[in-house]
């Protein structure tokens, strides 16, 4: 590529030609891409490191928070009561003691589980599906009566059929994850016997591999074989059976969810400039955080289950929290919880996205305090001013 500089000298892959005498000279302005956003990664690292090691060294919330006991993907299997220590699994006991019958169950890692985890991680696309149950409680349900949509027999159903059902245990986007479900569970059982294992070996089993396997197929039959598994949604799928033993985890997955990118936004490590969409964002942190960990030998999974307990146990309603500041790592360099409204409803995240004040042990002994600029909970609500005891 030829660019023409001001002086009328020009570039060739980094060659420098001076113009021939008398040659007239061309100014012409260079316009540069805009920078969406900065990253920062010395704060990047702090980040990872201060989460890591919270984990392993059972520090704040990961003394009384771990994978084992409160990932979704190890409390919830169907037919097998979750211990009750969230609402979730107190909801799924209560919705077995009305029906008043023990719910069909299916051993953790077998291929049944494998298959069910397929299906419930493919509707894991939004922060409300399955309701206050949450997405894969819900999805326990749905197996509960309707168990033989985790077969072939699925493929009798049209994607308003399905959806119907969906739309019954509060599942997010019921009709899209409908459409998406038909074509997964066509691949799964026609072409690999309802084997995952199967399938994502034959996709190369790297996420790089896996989107370029899907983009083949999709060009030479005309549609998408596993439709919802972009990076994300495969990596989260690999982590889970990888937890399982089913599958190593591959080098280049990790699941960069909003609680990944929100943390990365609270603590500085990634300043945006202009409205940046999601998927952006979080190609960049896997890629670094996937180069970070095999540099410092950290266990991605448990960095995985780290970054995903803290944004979905901490982040959320952190403000009305008095004793986050003792179990956050990062709360001295953390700026407060961002508002993930546009993250949801548009796919992206806008500088002038509304930071909500952190949470605090401080007391206030019932006297007003004045609230610093950038930890205001609402712009239309005034700053109570500081009152004076003494004149």
């Amino acid at each position: 590529m030829t660019k023409l500089l001001s002086n009328g000298r020009k570039t060739v892959a980094g060659l420098v030609e001076k113009p021939k005498p008398g040659a007239p000279t061309l100014q012409r302005s260079l316009s540069l891409p805009a920078i969406k956003f900065t990253f920062d990664e010395v704060r990047a690292e702090q980040l990872v490191d201060s989460i890591y090691g919270a984990y392993v060294n059972e520090r704040g919330l990961y003394k009384f928070v771990r994978a084992e006991t409160h990932g979704p993907q190890h409390r919830f299997i169907p037919g097998n009561t979750p211990p009750q220590v969230v609402n979730q699994g107190l909801l799924f006991d209560e919705v077995h003691v009305e029906h008043k019958e023990p719910p069909p169950g299916i051993s953790r890692g077998s291929r049944q589980h494998l298959v069910w985890l397929l299906f419930a991680t493919l509707t894991d696309r939004r922060q409300v599906s399955g309701g206050e149950k949450g997405v894969y409680a819900s999805q326990c349900l749905i197996h509960q009566q309707y168990p033989w949509l985790y077969t072939r027999e699925v493929l009798k159903l049209s994607v308003k059929e399905l959806a119907e059902i969906l739309i019954q245990f509060k599942i997010g986007v019921p009709r899209q994850s409908a459409q998406y479900w038909l074509p997964l569970a066509m691949t799964l059982f026609e072409e690999f016997d309802g084997n995952p294992v199967a399938m994502f070996k034959t996709a190369g089993s790297t996420i790089e591999n896996v989107q370029k396997w899907k983009r083949r197929i999709e060009k030479e039959r005309g549609y998408d074989p596993i439709p919802g598994f972009g990076p994300k949604i495969t990596s989260l799928y690999l982590m889970y059976i990888a937890e399982l033993g089913a599958l190593p985890f591959p080098k280049d997955a990790f699941a960069v969810d909003v609680h990944v990118q929100r943390l990365f936004l609270q603590t500085g490590a990634i300043k945006l400039h202009q409205k940046t969409l999601n998927f952006e964002i979080a190609e960049r942190i896997r890629g670094f955080l996937c180069a970070l960990a095999e540099r410092k030998s950290y266990d991605k999974l448990i960095l995985s289950n780290a970054f995903w307990l803290k944004g979905s146990r901490l982040c959320n309603g952190c403000s009305k929290r008095k004793d986050i500041p003792l179990l956050c790592s990062i709360y001295q360099s953390c700026s407060g919880p961002r508002s993930t409204a546009n993250y949801f409803a548009k796919g992206a995240w806008y500088p002038e996205d509304e930071v909500f004040t952190r949470g605090d042990i401080r007391p206030g002994y019932g006297m007003p305090t004045q609230v610093p600029e950038r930890q205001r909970t609402r712009k239309d609500v005034p700053v109570i001013p500081i009152i004076p005891l003494f004149e």
